[in-house]
């Protein structure tokens, strides 16, 4: 299978609140004073609170050789005809969104949102 068919064969079931739903709909940044970047396990992704390129143990996969990567990451608000929602974009997706990777968010600081 490929991924759409994968995601496809997962519809968002609502009698378990699972699964995935297709949203077309414009994203907007409406908060500016949001840290769009954060320090991660370069294994499992979640939050570190260590320095850049430091290795560590990561409390969440038990790595002890894991290393802080700076990960992209934008709250969003999702709009379309009927609506909007809050919406967190992390990762490639939210670099692509932003048109920056999470190393150049982390080194340019607040230079970045008068790109964005």
């Amino acid at each position: 299978m490929n991924k759409t068919s994968d995601l496809m064969s997962k519809r968002f079931n609502p009698l378990t609140g699972h699964g995935y739903i297709w949203v077309y709909a414009r994203a907007y940044v409406r908060v500016f004073k949001q840290a769009f970047w954060y320090m991660s396990c370069n294994t499992y992704n979640k939050v570190s609170s260590a320095d850049f390129n430091e290795t560590y143990e990561c409390v969440f996969c038990k790595f002890s050789h894991a290393v802080a990567v700076p990960r992209a990451r934008v709250y969003v608000e999702l709009e379309d005809l009927t609506g909007s929602l809050s919406g967190t974009m992390i990762g490639e997706t939210a670099e692509t969104f932003l048109q920056y990777t999470a190393k150049q968010l982390m080194d340019s600081g607040s230079e970045v949102l008068d790109k964005i």
